[in-house]
């Protein structure tokens, strides 16, 4: 008998799917905050700006910086402080 065992792949297609649900959150997310930001700023855009196309612009710039943000707390654990601390 081989007494070597090899890994499972049942593992690795758990961290995938959750990887690709991880993924199509932040996707979905990018796109809702993008557009929401594209939608007030056209609005700010239309009643404080007479029509100037930087406040779209700026919009849509504050809801993919925001969509980035969530992403990047989703897919990078956060450290608590005790272990930062810990480690200087």
């Amino acid at each position: 008998k081989n007494l070597l065992v090899k890994p499972s792949n049942k593992p690795r297609i758990f961290m995938m799917a959750d990887l690709d649900a991880k993924f199509d959150r932040c996707l979905a997310n990018a796109i809702t905050s993008s557009a929401i930001g594209i939608g007030f700023g056209g609005l700010f855009s239309l009643v404080l700006f007479k029509r100037k196309s930087w406040p779209v612009t700026f919009g849509f710039g504050i809801g993919l910086g925001k969509a980035y943000t969530e992403c990047n707390k989703e897919f990078v654990p956060r450290q608590s402080l005790q272990s930062r601390t810990a480690s200087s």
